[in-house]
């Protein structure tokens, strides 16, 4: 059963949200199955009649695509390299040998025969995390072109400052609003310090299901916000209180905002560039 404890409301001056939290992709995507809350015969993530649209030809293609990742993403990524401020640490772990550094009397008297001490510096760790929030909310006239040119860089982006060395957690959200009513839910999709699923990655940042099929669908398990079925809502900015403190945000797009990779490319950049990550893509 998917659990309850990922929703709450959330007020934000006139708008009241109904926020979706959810820590995994697979409680993402449990939820989306199991609470639909609007008739079917409204439900766009259900769609079959707009596969360009939706990204995909119906709800289980992208399901798939969800649970095991769009590998065909990952060959859209750009080289790219970043340049991190000071990013580890050595600790050191003390530990007791026959042969070491200097001896430990108490031992040695005891007669241990591990009674010399090497605290030798023995590992490198990351000292802090970059937290990267990736919105993909977007009026109904972007294009795949878009969503590829954008969700490419990001990706890019996220993969060279792990290589630079720090620890990166990504987060995809879609925030909407309509008058004083407001959805916004995020997927955690890597946790600091763990390996990526690259192909998922590429899905939910690049994919165009990710927002029209997987988002929508959460959205749909909002009886009270059944009344936003016309459009799905104003994309709007994720509440800054909803978001880790020095977050990397990436906020929602207008039609147009990526319409080349060079400006996607140029506004990736500087969102990384507000925490201190210089990120230079190469041919």
């Amino acid at each position: 059963m998917a659990d309850m404890s990922c929703r709450r409301l959330h007020r934000e001056g006139r708008v009241t949200y109904v926020v979706h939290a959810h820590r995994t992709i697979l409680d993402a995507l449990e939820y989306a199955e199991t609470r639909k809350a609007w008739p079917r015969h409204l439900c766009s993530s259900l769609r079959t009649d707009e596969p360009s649209f939706h990204g995909t030809p119906d709800w289980k293609s992208a399901l798939d695509l969800a649970r095991l990742g769009w590998p065909e993403g990952r060959a859209m990524l750009r080289k790219a390299f970043a340049v991190m401020p000071p990013a580890a640490i050595q600790d050191r772990a003390v530990q007791w040998e026959m042969a070491g550094g200097y001896p430990d009397v108490g031992r040695a008297v005891a007669g241990a025969p591990d009674c010399m001490v090497d605290d030798t510096p023995a590992e490198l760790r990351p000292t802090r995390a970059v937290r990267v929030v990736v919105s993909i909310a977007t009026p109904w006239t972007t294009n795949l072109a878009e969503f590829v040119n954008r969700g490419a860089a990001i990706l890019s982006a996220v993969e060279a400052s792990e290589a630079a060395g720090h620890r990166v957690e990504v987060a995809v959200e879609e925030t909407v609003v309509s008058m004083d009513s407001g959805f916004s839910a995020s997927i955690l999709l890597k946790s600091a310090g763990h390996p990526a699923d690259r192909d998922a990655l590429a899905f939910f940042l690049i994919h165009p299901a990710s927002l029209r099929r997987i988002f929508f669908a959460l959205l749909e398990t909002e009886q009270s916000l059944v009344h936003l079925c016309g459009g799905y809502g104003r994309p709007d900015m994720q509440p800054e209180s909803l978001r880790p403190p020095g977050s990397v945000y990436l906020r929602n797009f207008q039609t147009g905002d990526f319409a080349t990779q060079e400006m996607a490319l140029t506004q990736v950049r500087s969102a990384f560039a507000s925490v201190g990550c210089a990120v230079r893509f190469t041919q």
